[in-house]
């Protein structure tokens, strides 16, 4: 299966940079998502080819005899709970310093959530999870 290959090779792979940082929107991982599925069926912009399994089924795990591919949407949120939990307990890190100082963040664990809108997106992220 060599388009399964490539997909989990690049096509879901260049997005988890910008992943790795920043929140993104729904319509960017359905977009991240559906190109995923277009290419593994063959599909172009003027011929739709017939698709041999269900979409939900394409983003099961291997172990379970489906085809494991990763939801852009769940690749996203995983990096976003990472930085959150780095935020929490890793205080030497730098960017945790920064953060820290930018947001008032303080002494406590947890982070004082608040709804200002000049936000860095990656704040926004680790706030709405």
């Amino acid at each position: 299966m060599g388009r399964l290959t490539l997909i989990k090779s690049a096509l879901q792979v260049f997005p988890t940079y910008v992943m790795q940082s920043a929140h993104l929107y729904v319509s960017i991982y359905d977009e991240v998502d559906k190109k995923c599925k277009r290419f593994l069926w063959g599909d172009t912009e003027n011929q739709r080819r017939i698709h041999t399994m269900a979409w939900r089924n394409l983003f099961k795990p291997k172990n379970v005899g489906e085809l494991g591919l990763r939801m852009a949407k769940d690749v996203n949120r995983a990096f976003i709970m990472k930085c959150g939990w780095e935020l929490c307990t890793k205080r030497d890190f730098l960017w945790v310093q920064i953060i820290c100082s930018k947001y008032d963040y303080g002494e406590s664990i947890f982070p004082h959530i608040d709804q200002n809108r000049t936000r860095s997106n990656l704040w926004k992220g680790i706030c709405n999870n």
